[in-house]
């Protein structure tokens, strides 16, 4: 489906999960589409309450397509927090319905693009990659992943 998109592909952006293997097919999304020679970046796993900062504040920035993006926009209107009449307050968590996969989409793109939202409100101009690619294999981070050990990438500022 990739290759049938008028699309010249720099990056694609994963969620972090894209490195576990699936039952369906005993491999991940990231072996597949390296397998494929897609350039690969998995977005790194913050809060998700650290996605939707960074979705505000990068909002007010971004250029939506209504006609071809307009199921996105409502989901983005629809994505709430449930109220607990007892307690009179919002609960940590946002609503699971309809509106939360293009809403998470929209969580992911901002934390990608707010390194470069920032450093465009500092006039600084960009010289190398916000992320560098990380220095390990797939296969070492599946074997971390199965002791238990996790690693975070590593963000590079300009």
């Amino acid at each position: 489906m990739l290759r049938d998109k008028a699309y010249r592909y720099e990056q694609i952006w994963i969620p972090h999960d894209g490195v576990a293997k699936t039952l369906q097919t005993g491999r991940s999304t990231v072996e597949q589409l390296l397998d494929e020679d897609f350039p690969i970046m998995v977005v790194p796993r913050l809060s998700r309450q650290h996605g939707i900062d960074a979705a505000r504040k990068v909002l007010p920035s971004v250029y939506i397509n209504n006609d071809k993006c307009y199921e996105g926009v409502e989901a983005l209107r629809a994505y709430r927090r449930r109220f607990n009449e007892l307690t009179k307050s919002f609960s940590d968590a946002p609503v699971h319905d309809w509106s939360s996969n293009g809403s998470d989409a929209f969580r992911y793109l901002a934390l990608v693009v707010q390194d470069r939202v920032e450093c465009e409100e500092k006039g600084s101009p960009e010289t190398e990659p916000l992320l560098k690619t990380p220095k390990f294999t797939l296969n070492q981070l599946f074997k971390d992943n199965e002791r238990g050990n996790s690693r975070r990438f590593q963000k590079s500022r300009i």
